[in-house]
């Protein structure tokens, strides 16, 4: 675009700017030209259609009123003129005004519009007014009453000059008149009301196209040749064929228009100064960019990538430029957080590559890859090491079991019979033995706590079963239990060994924490998983929070060894735990 100005306005005192400036207001005046015109033409033509319809409206409803005078006048005619000769009585009467007539006193008769009737002897309405002394409209009513009496009624219609004179909505030039075939007006002139009617002639292209038969409307000289808006059309009643007219000054109906050319003339010389003043400021802001480019890319070549990306962009060279420089800075500070979140082995961060050849986000990809692999690599060598952490308690809980169960048992089965041989008092002997089977009993207990004997010789559903029954027992809380267990596919020994653990752990905070009165636990082996069911109806606890002890995350910390699911919901009124723990197949 530059080097186009450059073509354009060639010098080296011209800056960039004035360039600008000048080219965009050589652009914009025209336009702003052009734009006011069609507006004035739009408008005009708006304005036109608008007068005309309005003016066909009112010549619409003045041909109706005249019409239907004529109407009435000739029905009133017809029954005045039946009760005149005899006939019937009629609703009202002008039958002073009627004139009987009889064929063949045609010699006797001097006016020349009776003769006429009679001459042509066509009953309806007549324009008579060519016989009218006073060159003023005059209209005939001829009616046939035997084969040789006729009924006629002469009238100057006066109402249909009173509607024709009404001029609602017709502005100080408008008028609505009357035009026979010879092209003589019939209605009085507004503007000569001194001349008698058919002393003036109208013969325009309205009348001509109405007495034509056409109804249309129209921009042309009236007959005091003066430019006007026509509506027109012709007036039928009877015999009479008459145009009708309604006009108004073209001068008077465009006076809005010329309103509207003076303020468009004023809006367009407005426009072109603020044009010109814009386009200046406009100029120095399509030129002040290339500075702030400038800025930016002195910062970035500092090391600076916290530059303030842009809103929004222009439309132009400019903006693409800038937009590009953004998209450059996004990308860098894309790849600075995919590194340092990388760098925090928080390696599920995405990274969207710029394009195939994005060489650094490619290196970065790689980089989280391999760490990926070195991070599922630890996890496993962990969960290794936690098993074989697991793997060895519990080998060693067996084997204290065993021993407390093979050793310290017999000796205190031993102890307590050689008690029973001694010689001393009955009650000591008895508060000794007392003693001894609550101690063998707690051995017992803790044999079982260490390594029940039916977890290894039945499986984790028979060993939860009297798990539950010893611990209603000690507790007094109602436990209920149900198993369903599948007997011919034992499981391994970690499945059973982990679920019981997680079972016993589960059990005993609800009893020591929970204050519940009833407990439910379900255990259900389905082909592919097994499923622990655990609720309480005790007071919860906030899942969230941590507590002393372990419980909670050993239970999940098993749960993982085992590549199971657990969900623990708790409120105010209970705790319900449920753990998958899935099968593997071979």
């Amino acid at each position: 675009m530059i080097q186009h100005l450059y073509l354009i306005m060639p010098g080296s005192g011209v800056t960039i700017k004035l360039k600008i400036a000048l080219v965009i207001n050589m652009l914009m005046v025209p336009v702003l030209g052009i734009l006011s015109a069609l507006f004035y033409l739009q408008f005009r033509s708006a304005l036109n259609q608008r007068v005309l319809l309005q003016l066909s409206s009112i010549r619409q409803l003045k041909s109706v009123q005249i019409e239907d005078f004529l109407t009435l006048e000739w029905n009133t005619f017809r029954e005045s003129a039946a009760a005149f000769a005899g006939e019937a009585q009629p609703r009202r009467t002008f039958s002073q005004d009627i004139t009987i007539l009889t064929r063949g006193d045609e010699d006797a008769i001097e006016q020349q519009s009776l003769l006429h009737l009679l001459s042509i002897d066509k009953e309806g309405i007549h324009d008579l007014s060519a016989f009218s002394k006073e060159n003023k409209m005059l209209i005939g009513y001829y009616l046939r009453l035997d084969s040789m009496r006729r009924a006629v009624y002469i009238s100057p219609a006066e109402k249909i000059q009173q509607i024709l004179l009404e001029r609602t909505g017709m502005g100080e030039t408008g008028e609505t008149y009357l035009v026979g075939p010879d092209f003589k007006l019939r209605s009085a002139s507004r503007f000569f009301p001194d001349r008698l009617p058919l002393q003036i002639t109208a013969e325009t292209s309205g009348v001509i196209q109405a007495l034509r038969g056409s109804e249309a409307t129209g921009i042309f000289p009236d007959y005091r040749n003066t430019i006007v808006f026509s509506a027109y059309s012709q007036l039928k009643a009877g015999f009479v064929r008459w145009a009708i007219l309604s006009e108004i000054d073209q001068s008077e109906a465009l006076q809005p228009l010329e309103e509207m050319q003076n303020r468009l003339i004023l809006i367009f010389l407005a426009m072109v100064g603020i044009t010109i003043i814009g386009t200046f400021f406009l100029a120095q802001s399509l030129v002040r960019p290339l500075v702030d480019m400038k800025a930016r890319l002195s910062e970035m070549s500092r090391g600076n990538f916290s530059i303030e990306s842009m809103k929004s962009y222009r439309k132009d060279e400019i903006g693409a430029m800038f937009k590009a420089l953004d998209e450059l800075v996004a990308s860098i500070r894309q790849a600075m957080h995919f590194a340092n979140a990388i760098g925090s082995m928080q390696l599920d961060t995405r990274y969207e590559m710029l394009s195939e050849n994005d060489s650094l986000g490619q290196s970065l990809i790689n980089m989280r890859e391999k760490l990926k692999d070195f991070k599922d690599q630890e996890a496993k060598m962990q969960l290794i090491s936690q098993k074989a952490i697991l793997r060895g308690q519990e080998e060693n809980r067996k084997r204290l079991s065993r021993e407390m169960h093979d050793g310290l048992g017999p000796l205190l089965t031993t102890l307590r019979m050689m008690i029973q041989q001694l010689e001393i008092p009955e009650e000591q002997k008895t508060k000794i033995k007392e003693m001894l089977d609550e101690t063998i009993a707690e051995v017992r207990r803790m044999t079982y706590n260490l390594m029940p004997h039916a977890l290894i010789d039945f499986g984790v559903g028979k060993a939860l079963e009297k798990l539950t029954k010893i611990s209603a027992k000690v507790s007094g809380i109602a436990i209920r239990y149900t198993h369903e267990m599948k007997n011919d596919s034992p499981l391994p020994d970690e499945i059973n060994i982990g679920l019981y653990r997680i079972a016993q752990e589960v059990l005993n905070n609800a009893i020591k924490h929970s204050g519940a009165s009833e407990i439910k636990m379900s255990l259900t082996e389905f082909d592919d998983r097994i499923s622990f069911y655990f609720a309480d109806n005790g007071i919860g606890f906030d899942t969230t929070q941590m507590y002393p002890g372990a419980g909670l995350i050993n239970m999940r910390e098993r749960c993982r060894i085992l590549n199971g699911n657990i969900q623990v919901s708790s409120s105010e009124e209970g705790t319900i735990i449920e753990i998958e723990i899935p099968l593997e197949n071979d």
